[in-house]
């Protein structure tokens, strides 16, 4: 009899007991401890519920520890905090992100039994889809549920430099990685003069002078808006891409980047997102992407285009917003309202966003992470909607050029970033 393993969840995402997810996700522990032949799954999440609690133990998972909403502590002071995960024979995130932490704050234990799942709104329990962290086979499972890669590319190594806000951040993105300028941000630090410095990597898909960079930000609206200033006005570079921190970023995301920008001349690739995070904002109802007649339906009515065919290619959960340069030069330098980004260039894409939709990646293009809420009483409706119209009819000659179709790569098939 094949002897039954130990595993830990680290779940960062829990549905309240409340939400239509609820049961699908308390479908997955029972998946996992079915299919995987595990004696027990040891949970540990940041926020949850008590009826939550006593729901998943009934599926058969023990709840370890629970961070309580509204708690100050760092996830730095937190990592201090945590189990002996040498005891359990694989660990299991349902984040990059937090596993990239976790991993290094636990020096001492092997990344070869940590392993990814992607549980993505409510598509997780179609298929078990585990991201090997490193190139390791998940247990028992069939070889096509299995997401393989015959290398590792730190995501961080398309960027010519990163900006980060701490020491600690800095040391992490050192221990995986070699190249990029790494800028810690403090209040010495001349941001300007720190730009001037950065050569751009290159790549083949770069042929000119060109600067990207990756800027894992938290709540400092002003420092944010300073950074904008300094690379809206650089005119040599491609992209800039702004992180939220705590985003998902997975392993893959660079190869199926490449794959993306490749795949399409001119104007590359439009990606949608599958958890609809702005159905609280919108102001028509948005219907489930199960109920795929309505769904589709929806989108072809209020979107700027037909997107129901398209998929996540490159797996970024957060939202995000391309601004074609063009347009950028249309309202110039960025002035008071648009300078914290809370109204965030959202104008070109309000539309699209309104259903979770993100546009990305743009051989000219300005790329922007971040949850919106667009019906803040400080914004003027109007006058987005005059952007809306100004700036739709160059999105949909935009997006004409598009022709992608989901049955072009699946989201569970390997990507080959050559």
């Amino acid at each position: 009899m094949t002897k039954k393993k130990n595993i830990f969840f680290y779940a960062s995402r829990i549905p309240s007991s409340e939400s239509r997810n609820a049961a699908d996700f308390l479908g997955l522990i029972n998946r996992l401890l079915e299919k995987c032949n595990l004696d027990c799954i040891t949970m540990q999440t940041l926020f949850l519920d008590e009826k939550m609690v006593d729901k998943i133990k009934d599926a058969g998972a023990e709840i370890l520890s629970i961070k309580k909403s509204g708690s100050t502590l760092s996830l730095e002071e937190y990592l201090k905090h945590i189990i002996n995960l040498k005891t359990y024979d694989y660990i299991l995130f349902d984040s990059v992100y937090t596993a990239k932490y976790y991993l290094f704050y636990l020096k001492k234990y092997s990344p070869d039994s940590v392993f990814i799942i992607d549980i993505r709104s409510s598509q997780y329990l179609l298929e078990l889809k585990f991201f090997k962290y490193r190139n390791q086979d998940f247990f028992g499972l069939p070889e096509k549920t299995v997401i393989s890669r015959e290398k590792e590319v730190p995501v961080y190594s398309y960027f010519d430099a990163l900006i980060v806000e701490s020491d600690f951040q800095r040391d992490i993105i050192n221990n995986e990685t070699h190249g990029p300028e790494i800028i810690v941000m403090d209040e010495e630090t001349d941001l300007a003069a720190a730009f001037e410095k950065i050569e751009p990597a290159g790549n083949t898909y770069s042929p000119d002078k060109i600067r990207k960079v990756y800027y894992e930000y938290s709540e400092d609206k002003n420092m944010v808006a300073d950074i904008n200033e300094i690379l809206l006005n650089k005119r040599d570079r491609e992209s800039i891409l702004l992180i939220p921190e705590g985003a998902d970023i997975p392993d893959y995301f660079e190869e199926r980047m490449y794959f993306c920008m490749d795949s399409f001349n001119e104007n590359r690739i439009v990606v949608p997102s599958s958890n609809l995070y702005f159905a609280s904002y919108s102001r028509e109802i948005i219907p489930s992407p199960d109920n795929e007649h309505d769904y589709n339906e929806f989108l072809e009515k209020n979107l700027l285009g037909n997107f129901a065919e398209w998929r996540i290619i490159t797996g970024i959960r957060e939202p995000a917003l391309l601004i074609k340069s063009s347009l950028i030069d249309d309202i110039g330098v960025l002035d008071d309202r648009y300078s914290t980004l809370n109204y965030a260039l959202a104008d070109y894409g309000f539309k699209t966003m309104q259903a979770g939709y993100r546009i990305l990646l743009n051989q000219e293009a300005f790329i922007y992470i971040r949850g919106i809420n667009f019906y803040d009483n400080s914004f003027n409706y109007d006058d987005q909607r005059k952007l809306i119209n100004k700036w739709g009819i160059d999105a949909a000659a935009f997006l004409e050029t598009l022709d992608y179709r989901s049955d072009a790569v699946s989201s569970s098939q390997e990507v080959d970033a050559d």
